[in-house]
């Protein structure tokens, strides 16, 4: 075996990420700060105190964890248990990058293309989607797809004479990969894998086809703990497992303004939608890329049509695409520039094809080795052009767009001062003149690898074939592209500044009554766009003082405090609606506060006009980067966020409803989320509590009524009430699948109480009522 490739292949992976595993760095994305990395903490603290991670009580009012993240891997228990979780971060991605290389290596050498084919198109691979690579659940999928690949590959070119036991192993391992996959990755990139697999698996024959059956037979059984509670929750999302329409798929699509990125990464141009891939590979792989499209072979022949149908797939409004939207499971997905994972995917085979035929091509190689010449160069020319441009007339640009904004766009906002839209323009313009500055390091790395790629490809078109030196001088020069680029891809800032805890995070959990408070914060992204990033530009660390300081959804998670809102894709429909009319901007469904066409100061009237949702939602505690009304809230402190001492105020909501409680007074409603979202909206009685159940009669004000915690865990609450009356006892957590409750002992329904919360009818008298919420209560609930 060849271990040497291995290496070459590993070590460009550690360089780039050489800051996060070495260098007390972390990532900056805002999935990982403030949905990944909070969710993993919860997750590390529960595996190290022995305690249960499937409920985490702090997100959204109460929430499930573990069908996000890929908490069921093994590759993840085992790391989140031993290693602080910001630290195992970077290297589960690290693992999960070299497995993908390692198996591209291995699949490649199947097909009997030589080491440095192996190599070359493996690192193609692992860099082609270095855009995604912070995000650990995507990565997770990264190994299956070039592993599945080769276990298709090897069970295609077994001997028909041979044993019935090899066939069986391929399938078990097979299974055992997509097991680990459906208990790992991105629902997304899982069906990807999976629709790649099945049409390769068709391609090399009926044979192949029944093992990958059986793979997905043996991976789903496997997988069954996670998919299956996964489909019980996205029924209670808004952004559940329902069909999108074909426009609200087509968000993340391929535009125009994503062509240039094929040879300057880093062109990000404001205010212009971002495709959710990213069309670079290095001018040298994409030549031969090309070169490869004209291998006669029939692994080659299939992953052109994967790579061409991928690539339209990933166009706006591609027709292909709205006919894939059709389809079942896959008309639930959006972002059609996401199937270019298998596009890049099958472009590093091709690349690596390419790479080991380019002198049995013939005729083909020399027009495309010219046009790829003389795009380069143009590229290379008008890049520098537009540079000296911008430069130049940096000054008469910034007059022109303000007239033009003042003139046809200002009486379309929402009245904010002018001087906050010229500063907005100002800070657009200077985004894009440091594109474009040989002092960045991203444009002028860019600049000297389509250089070097235009050198090389002209050479090898003089030469008409290259030796074996040139070929491993590509590879390196390709290696050394990739390092070049990506280094700078993904910002990062020191662990220090994200483990820190904030003013705002001491100040409420020294607050007398905070430990059953929950928090929310006033419109967190709106604030950091108005108060931040306008005046001052944006900055990793800023940005995350900022947010972390005003405990934006997923930040309280951090530093253990309990939150109505959260970062949280699959936040329940029911919460969501409620948090939307709240300023939540990461609600997922409802009327949206924070996105009100009005000045901030109005949306604060309105938000305390609506005292009665946070009073019935249980939040003691906003934050806000705003003055909120001292008559409604009382206010607590005042802190300083980022080197810019911008205020952070903290208010407490002394009416807020405890965790539990009797409730004084009851009305009862029909079990319809509908009419109780606009019964709760309405009720701005914080007496009456709204309980669906219409058969519940003879709740009776009550006079009287204690309640003792007994035990408070994240998943079990215990408590000794005493009632003189038939009460209803509320308990402020989502109302979910998974959660029992006793009385007595005796289990008793749970009811949905305001909306969103549990409630259970409780007889006079002193009792003993539980609480309790258990994984396995998912599969006793919903039966197959």
């Amino acid at each position: 075996m060849n271990l040497k490739k291995y290496f070459y292949i590993l070590l460009p992976v550690v360089l780039v990420l050489s800051p996060v595993l070495f260098f007390g760095q972390t990532f900056t994305n805002a999935d990982f700060l403030y949905l990944v990395l909070p969710n993993l903490e919860f997750y590390r603290s529960s595996l190290v105190a022995g305690t249960s991670f499937f409920w985490n009580p702090n997100i959204v009012s109460g929430f499930p964890s573990f069908f996000t993240g890929g908490l069921f891997s093994p590759l993840n228990l085992l790391a989140f248990k031993f290693i602080p979780a910001i630290t195992a971060y970077g290297w589960v991605i690290f693992v999960n990058l070299g497995l993908a290389g390692v198996f591209t290596a291995l699949f490649l050498k199947e097909l009997k293309l030589s080491t440095l084919a192996q190599i070359f198109g493996s690192l193609i691979f692992i860099f082609s989607q270095w855009f995604i690579a912070p995000d650990l659940s995507i990565v997770s999928t990264f190994p299956i797809l070039p592993l599945i690949f080769l276990i298709l590959l090897k069970s295609y070119n077994q001997s028909s004479e041979a044993k019935w036991t090899k066939t069986a192993i391929k399938i078990l391992v097979g299974g055992l990969a997509l097991g680990w996959m459906f208990l790992s990755a991105h629902y997304n990139w899982m069906m990807m894998v999976l629709v790649g697999a099945a049409l390769f698996a068709l391609v090399l024959g009926k044979k192949t086809l029944f093992s990958f059956i059986g793979m997905t037979v043996i991976g789903g059984l496997i997988g069954f703990i996670q998919l299956y509670p996964t489909i019980i929750y996205s029924n209670f999302a808004a952004r559940g497992a329902s069909a999108l329409s074909f426009v609200e798929a087509s968000v993340g699509a391929f535009t125009i303004w994503d062509l240039p990125k094929i040879y300057l990464p880093y062109l990000r141009l404001p205010f212009v939608g971002q495709a959710e891939s990213l069309l670079y590979i290095g001018l040298i792989p994409l030549f031969f890329l090309v070169i490869g499209l004209a291998v006669k072979n029939k692994v080659a022949r299939f992953m052109t049509w994967i790579f061409l149908g991928s690539l339209i797939i990933g166009i706006k409004y591609s027709p292909l695409y709205w006919l894939i939207n059709k389809l079942p499971v896959i008309s639930g997905f959006r972002g059609p520039s996401r199937w270019m994972f298998l596009g890049f995917f099958a472009a590093s085979v091709l690349a690596a094809f390419g790479l080991d035929n380019y002198s049995k091509i013939g005729e083909w190689k020399k027009p495309w080795a010219k046009i790829f010449v003389w795009l380069g160069v143009t590229v290379l020319g008008l890049s520098l052009a537009v540079s000296f441009s911008i430069n130049t007339f940096r000054s008469q640009l910034q007059s022109f767009l303000n007239t033009f904004f003042e003139r046809n766009l200002l009486s379309q906002t929402s009245g904010l001062p002018i001087e906050h839209y010229y500063q907005v323009i100002d800070n657009a313009l200077n985004q894009l003149v440091g594109m474009f500055s040989l002092s960045n390091p991203t444009y002028l790395f860019s600049l000297i690898v389509i250089l070097l790629g235009v050198i090389a490809v002209y050479r090898i078109n003089k030469q008409g074939d290259y030796s074996i030196k040139d070929k491993r001088n590509l590879v390196v020069l390709s290696a050394l592209s990739f390092i070049l680029i990506f280094s700078f891809f993904h910002p990062t800032l020191a662990k220090e500044a994200v483990t820190t805890i904030p003013e705002t995070a001491e100040l409420i959990s020294q607050n007398p009554g905070q430990n059953l408070g929950k928090v929310i914060s006033f419109l967190p992204g709106q604030s950091e766009w108005q108060k931040l990033t306008v005046p001052y530009g944006s900055d990793p660390l800023d940005s995350f003082n900022f947010n972390s300081t005003l405990l934006a959804p997923g930040t309280h998670l951090l530093y253990g405090l309990p939150g109505a809102d959260g970062y949280e894709n699959l936040m329940p429909r029911r919460q969501a609606r409620l948090l939307a009319l709240l300023g939540s901007d990461r609600a997922t469904i409802g009327e949206k506060l924070s996105e009100a066409d009005i000045t901030p100061e109005e949306k604060a009237e309105i938000f305390s006009s609506r005292k009665y949702l946070l009073d019935l939602l249980g939040v003691r505690y906003i934050t806000s980067a705003y003055p909120l009304s001292e008559e409604v809230f009382t206010k607590i402190g005042e802190v300083s966020s980022t080197k810019h001492n911008l205020p952070i105020f903290v208010y407490e909501n002394k009416e807020a409803k405890p965790l539990v409680y009797f409730a004084k007074k009851v009305s009862l409603l029909p079990e319809d989320e509908d009419i109780a979202y606009q019964k709760v909206v309405q009720n701005d009685e914080l007496d009456v509590t709204l309980l669906e159940c219409e058969t519940c009669a003879g709740l009776l004000p009550l006079k009287e009524s204690e309640i003792e915690i007994e035990k408070l865990s994240d998943s079990n609450v215990q408590l000794l009430t005493e009632n003189q009356d038939l009460g209803l006892l509320v308990f402020n957590q989502n109302n979910l699948p998974g959660w029992r409750a006793f009385i007595d002992k005796v289990e008793v329904p749970i009811y949905t109480v305001n909306s969103v919360f549990m409630g259970v009818v409780v007889p006079a008298g002193e009792h003993r009522v539980e609480f309790l919420y258990q994984f396995s209560n998912l599969f006793r609930i919903y039966s197959l």
